[in-house]
């Protein structure tokens, strides 16, 4: 999907088939700032979530931990909006602390451990999200 609006048209097409709710992702591409858009059916609200590109090859797992996340937050009793935006940060940090691990040949994983743990790359965390509604 080329751009932020292609993006949205699709979410809206795909709602049309019945969810509520429809993430649509760009992490792959060429951008400095990667946008991720969030489709309310029930409302048509559109919220786009930004964060500055990760250049890492450690980013084996990330669409995983991004629906596990989600999963986790919403049995938690998170709004969908809410669990979607704290898990798209997670995992924004969790790549962007495994940027300078070498873990290997390959896609390396995610630093699942960012938050609690003192194995960190060098980077200093601060958070991804530029939220905001359309």
């Amino acid at each position: 999907i080329p751009d932020v609006p292609a993006m949205i048209q699709a979410a809206k097409e795909i709602a049309a088939m019945g969810p509520k709710f429809v993430l649509v992702k760009r992490g792959h591409g060429s951008d400095s700032v990667i946008t991720d858009v969030l489709y309310d059916s029930a409302t048509g609200s559109e919220h786009l979530l930004s964060s500055v590109r990760v250049e890492s090859s450690n980013s084996h797992g990330t669409g995983c931990t991004l629906a596990s996340s989600i999963a986790a937050l919403l049995s938690q009793g998170a709004s969908t909006l809410d669990a979607v935006t704290r898990a798209h940060d997670y995992v924004w940090g969790a790549m962007r602390y495994s940027a300078q691990l070498d873990t290997g040949k390959g896609n390396g994983a995610l630093n699942h451990q960012f938050q609690t743990s003192s194995f960190l790359s060098p980077a200093v965390y601060a958070g991804p999200s530029m939220q905001t509604s359309v």
